[in-house]
């Protein structure tokens, strides 16, 4: 499958049709404050593994290698025109990329070298410092609105809504197609690049010049739980495995199966707000703030 086919009903899609209410506005209207922010950051209070964890072959990557030069940069006066940029011209230019052209490479590689890199870290670090942000406080703009107030539209939606269509097909289906794919093509010029390079360029910014509302809490405060833990208690029982060992066991298991703990479960069970827009990721990955 290609990446147009993957993203082929996006691509026409204004933010208008996907968020009711943005109309015509550019990304910059649409999130005022969040220029300097980036999708991990975004994302980061989704918990467990990510797609960059599950596929490091970036071993020793950093961070800071990737987005080094932006730390500083308003994307607006980095990118002369961004303000007119639609997601059709982001993405126009990977419409013809495939996916074998981007995993190229996976097959005879362990788990345990895949993820060699990252055996000391963990996601509770990258979300540590905003189980306590009052998101209103933080967005200019958004004083009245908080993160409660922007899911409440969503917790009656059920996993097994959104899923209802994958029940009868099985994960052997579904990755039979890159049993032979090899990590190796991937990360072939990232493999000695050192962990520490990943917050070396963040450690003594404080959020406060880049959000205001953050006041003097500094980003090293904010991954100081992320540095001692290890993805190794996560990831512990699949270090000596395969992906040869791994896919064959799943080709009787239907996905239903799989997340049949989730069918019934709702986002409002999952994330979880308060009045004030304090927000408290559930199972383990955070606390509301008192």
């Amino acid at each position: 499958m290609t990446l147009s086919e993957v993203i082929s009903g996006f691509v026409r899609i204004t933010l208008s049709e996907v968020i009711p209410g943005y109309m015509k506005m550019t990304l910059s209207e649409v999130i005022p404050g969040f220029v300097k922010i980036t999708l991990s950051e975004v994302i980061s209070g989704f918990g467990k593994m990510t797609l960059f964890e599950v596929i490091s072959g970036f071993v020793k990557i950093t961070l800071s290698d990737v987005i080094s030069g932006f730390v500083k940069i308003n994307f607006s006066e980095a990118i002369p025109g961004f303000v007119r940029i639609t997601l059709f011209e982001v993405i126009s230019g990977f419409v013809k990329i495939t996916l074998s052209d981007v995993i190229s490479g996976f097959g005879k590689m362990t788990l345990f070298e895949v993820i060699s890199g990252y055996v000391k870290i963990t996601l509770s670090g990258v979300i540590s410092g905003f189980v306590k942000i009052n998101f209103s406080e933080a967005i200019p703009g958004f004083v009245r609105i908080t993160l409660f107030e922007v899911i409440s539209g969503f917790v009656k939606i059920t996993l097994s809504d959104v899923i209802s269509g994958f029940g009868k097909m099985t994960l052997f289906e579904v990755i039979s197609g890159y049993v032979k794919i090899t990590l190796s093509g991937v990360i072939s010029g990232y493999v000695e690049i050192p962990l520490s390079d990943v917050i070396s360029g963040f450690v003594k910014m404080t959020l406060s010049e880049d959000i205001p509302g953050f006041g003097k809490i500094t980003l090293s405060e904010v991954i100081s739980g992320y540095m001692k833990m290890t993805l190794s208690e996560v990831i512990s029982g699949f270090v000596k495995m395969t992906l040869s060992e791994v896919i064959p066991g799943f080709g009787k298991i239907t996905l239903s199966e799989v997340i049949s703990g989730y069918m019934k479960m709702t986002l409002s069970e999952v994330i979880s707000g308060d009045e004030r827009g304090y927000v408290s990721f559930e199972r383990g990955l955070g606390k509301r703030r008192e």
